[in-house]
């Protein structure tokens, strides 16, 4: 009795000092740590690998998928996402690759872990003489100088530049200002009856393949 009443007052004493004296008598106190935190999905963006104006019957164009996370990071999901055309017989479509069929216009869907995106999609074989030429896709924080042209005659100046998500890109008399990771169109538009509307994607700064 007198060595086990001997060593539980001394253990007591032990576990005493640490919780007073810490560092100072040897004692290193260990705390468990907050486990962490998985990102989950956040959002479901439909990008066009490069700006998009029109395919023709018969030829692919590619789309890809990117779900964003609760850290900010975009991951390509094209191959793991399900996508649909609203219209087979225009566009179909098969782990991002889009094959124009016949002219008209559909909507393009991609679906994963319960949410869903679109973007428009446009089948034409008909040639026209006001065109837009974009230099490149704007990056987040850069601009690029887009131009219209009317046969052969630059009418850039003359033609009224709108986006349909200023959010993603705005532009002024041609130049294209990528804002944040997304898809937008940019119209440019000559007269009532003469326009013409790039559809594009401003790529993610921060993606995994």
């Amino acid at each position: 009795m007198y060595g086990t009443h001997v060593f539980d007052i001394t253990a007591r004493s032990f576990v005493i000092a640490c919780l007073v004296l810490g560092p100072i008598s040897g004692c290193t106190a260990h705390y468990p740590e907050a486990p962490t935190p998985v990102p989950t999905i956040t959002g479901l963006q439909i990008h066009y690998a490069n700006s998009h104006q029109g395919l023709s019957p018969g030829l692919s164009e590619s789309l890809i998928a990117y779900a964003l996370n609760s850290e900010g990071i975009f991951e390509n999901v094209s191959a793991r996402a399900g996508w649909t055309s609203s219209d087979a017989a225009i566009a179909t479509v098969a782990n991002g690759t889009v094959r124009a069929v016949r002219s008209g216009s559909v909507d393009i869907v991609a679906n994963y872990e319960g949410l869903a995106a679109a973007v428009k999609f446009i089948v034409t074989d008909a040639s026209s003489s006001f065109n837009v030429f974009p230099a490149s896709t704007p990056q987040v924080g850069a601009s690029v100088q887009f131009r219209a042209r009317n046969g052969i005659t630059d009418v850039t100046s003359q033609c009224t530049w709108t986006s349909s998500d200023p959010g993603v890109v705005t532009v002024d008399n041609g130049v294209v200002t990528g804002k944040a990771p997304g898809t937008a169109a940019i119209t440019a538009r000559l007269s009532a009856a003469t326009a013409k509307t790039i559809y594009l994607s401003v790529p993610p700064i921060r993606s995994l393949p």
